[in-house]
């Protein structure tokens, strides 16, 4: 026995069911009698039950039977071809296999690795900051909705191509040590957040 439960919105009305249940095929059946408890709920003054719901026209189809014949287009050898290892039953090469040579994923250089916890910051230079204006105080915030930046996943690194002129306050996550000189000489400030 296994508890069935669902959660909906305050307006629901839940029930919980208890089933034995067990994986004939493709499809789950049931081994003994039991009660469908409906759940149900109101959305646009509408009532559903969950078992109305239904696939829309043409989402759903059986799948090709192969082997069944020729009058199918599928018969004899069912699409595979004569002979051969791909023709066998349980047939077939793991991915990646290229017969014996050397596959490509040896063959190529290695160096370093991929840190897959990386954080990599974003990176836009201090030209970028000169459409503000004096004494604006500039961070990730005020650069995405300025359209500078179209996303900024782990924060902003400022960087020291260009010149800079306005007086300005900017706070970001780091600042390469060109882009600190250059804000403070324009007489703004470089702050870590």
């Amino acid at each position: 026995m296994c508890g069935v439960r669902r959660t909906l919105t305050d307006k629901s009305k839940v029930w919980k069911a208890g089933f034995r249940l067990y994986c004939g095929g493709f499809r789950w059946k049931p081994l003994e009698k039991f009660e469908w408890q409906v759940i149900q709920t109101e959305r646009n003054g509408l009532l559903m039950n969950i078992h109305e719901l239904h696939s829309p026209d043409g989402a759903t189809g059986a799948g090709k039977r192969k082997g069944r014949g020729h009058g199918t287009g599928n018969g004899k050898t069912a699409g595979r071809g004569h002979k051969g290892q791909k023709s066998r039953s349980g047939g077939g090469t793991r991915i990646g296999f290229e017969g014996g040579q050397m596959p490509l994923a040896r063959r190529v250089p290695k160096r370093g690795f991929n840190n897959i916890f990386a954080k990599p910051l974003t990176a836009i230079n201090v030209t970028a900051l000169e459409r503000f204006s004096d004494g604006d105080t500039v961070d990730a915030r005020v650069l995405l909705e300025s359209g500078v930046l179209s996303k900024c996943e782990y924060g902003v690194k400022i960087l020291g191509n260009g010149e800079m002129t306005k007086k300005l306050t900017v706070k970001a996550s780091s600042f390469s040590e060109s882009a600190k000189a250059k804000i403070e000489n324009a007489g703004g400030k470089a702050e870590v957040v």
